[in-house]
């Protein structure tokens, strides 16, 4: 008997863990001094369904306080493992300092300053204490975060006080490793919660009801993503032109499957062959966001009618370019007319990733290592610098510029790019890693080149329209008359001498 329950303990112990799945999910709709939210209850119950779909443990919250708030995070964070997947989503209030994005507790003042402000939310991520800091402390092994709160700033400032700062919509952010953020609307931006023709039964925000069906459809969060904004985008176009375009911030590698064996849909399948034709729409349509030049956004409609973001651009001509064929106009549109984001690119093969021995190799021993010194036997010219920082911007790895100046975000860029493909990581390159980030940007690239091309040939035919330009009459202007002869001044005229009397005359 001892030695079963030995042998049991042994098989039990030596039994590899199963990974733990939690989902927290928060609605704040009614709020104590702020304005009601009407759709986050039920946004959340759809979340909530979907990843109790998904094969998660869900922890449902309504309504709650900044301290309430805090216990129910603390309590969601006790039950996770390193190596478990959480979810964890939001549905209410959220505001931004322009760098740091915070959710809304219920209790939060109307008014106060930035500093009240920010004692009396929760910070999404601030590298200390951030929910999305707390779930990397702890070793998580896949956060996926869904925040629906991009809506306007709902504070306003304390009378007699400077301005507090805060910007509409939320800010940018930077996750942690292994972790998948989604926002319902891109920087700036502002999540409708209706259409003017929803029926009375449809109680989910715009985003929510087209992301939720795709999140459970068995395709990967990436396609899921992608499709959502899209269709996102087009539904709030419908909306007097508003601007709606999801955005998400993936540190995840590979493509990331919630339940079971996710299908591609061709779009970010790894073993997809790169679409020329897609990936010079994909540039043409980022080169015209970054110029907002209405002869661009014209370019992109003609040569990309297709395109995903077609009507998009059509919609921007419309309202802003006085029509089709804008060839002359240089729009000055503000920038939060422009979608933030675009598809994620097809995704092409690449080589299988390094054997699990070699990750103990030092740098110096590893066949695959790029180290400054591989970088500087590239001989790399300025020109080539710049043409790598453009081909890491259209990878979704932004190097910051293209000054040909490999600095920090440079750097960075390049890590991050090394990360998501597997390869040696140390922020320099070597001559078989610069070939792979060209042939898995070349379609891009060439679209790049494309986009410049256009543009260049559009500013060339203004500057000669202004050039060529008929000039004025001349107008006639009669010739000065002669100056006048300088008239002589005459000379006075002299008095005759006067004759004195004879008596007076000498003798």
């Amino acid at each position: 008997m001892r030695i079963i329950l030995s042998l049991f303990m042994i098989f039990s112990l030596s039994a590899p863990a199963v990974a733990a799945k939690y989902a927290f999910v928060l609605a704040n709709g009614s709020y104590e001094e702020l304005e009601d939210l009407q759709n986050t209850h039920a946004d959340a119950d759809a979340y909530g369904a979907a990843f109790e779909q998904l094969g998660f443990t869900v922890l449902h919250h309504r309504d709650l306080t900044r301290n309430q708030t805090i216990a129910a995070l603390d309590g969601f964070l006790n039950r996770l493992r390193p190596g478990d997947q959480a979810a964890f989503v939001f549905s209410g209030h959220g505001w931004s300092d322009g760098s740091v994005n915070y959710l809304v507790p219920t209790d939060a003042p109307k008014k106060g300053s930035t500093r009240l402000l920010k004692r009396q939310s929760v910070a999404l991520r601030n590298g200390l204490s951030g929910v999305l800091d707390e779930l990397e402390a702890l070793g998580v092994g896949l956060t996926v975060a869904v925040i629906d709160a991009c809506r306007d700033n709902p504070f306003k400032p304390a009378q007699g006080s400077r301005s507090v700062g805060l910007s509409r919509g939320l800010a940018r952010v930077s996750p942690p490793q292994g972790t998948f953020v989604i926002f319902s609307a891109g920087e700036g931006q502002q999540a409708l919660d209706r259409l003017p023709d929803d029926p009375p039964d449809q109680r989910l925000s715009v985003f929510s009801r087209v992301f939720v069906p795709h999140l459970t459809s068995g395709v990967t969060l990436e396609d899921a993503i992608s499709a959502t904004q899209a269709e996102t985008a087009r539904l709030a176009l419908e909306f007097n032109g508003h601007q709606q375009h999801p955005a998400y911030y993936d540190q995840t590698l590979g493509s990331t499957c919630l339940k079971g064996d996710c299908r591609t849909t061709g779009q970010n399948a790894i073993t997809a062959a790169p679409d020329t034709a897609s990936g010079a729409c994909d540039a043409l349509y980022e080169e015209a966001k970054s110029e907002r030049a209405c002869f661009v956004y014209d370019a992109y409609a003609k040569s990309c009618p297709n395109h995903v973001f077609h009507s998009i651009a059509r919609s921007f001509m419309n309202r802003n370019c006085g029509g089709p064929d804008p060839a002359g106009q240089v729009a000055a549109v503000p920038r939060s007319d422009i979608p933030e984001t675009i598809a994620p690119l097809p995704r092409t093969a690449e080589p299988a990733a390094p054997a699990a021995e070699d990750v103990h190799e030092s740098q110096e021993t590893r066949p695959d290592a790029a180290t400054q010194e591989t970088e500087a036997a590239l001989r790399l010219s300025n020109a080539e610098r710049r043409e790598i920082q453009h081909r890491l911007r259209l990878a979704r790895h932004d190097p910051g510029g293209a000054d040909g100046v490999f600095g920090p975000m440079t750097r960075a860029a390049i890590t991050s790019w090394q990360t998501a493909k597997q390869l040696h990581v140390s922020g320099y390159l070597n001559a078989d890693q610069l070939d792979r980030l060209k042939a898995g940007t070349a379609a891009a690239y060439a679209g790049f080149l494309e986009a410049q091309r256009i543009r260049e040939t559009q500013r060339a035919a203004r500057k000669r329209q202004t050039f060529t330009a008929k000039p004025a009459a001349p107008v006639s202007v009669a010739a000065p008359a002669p100056a006048p002869a300088p008239v002589q001044k005459a000379a006075p005229a002299r008095k005759p001498k006067r004759k004195l009397p004879l008596r007076l005359q000498r003798k």
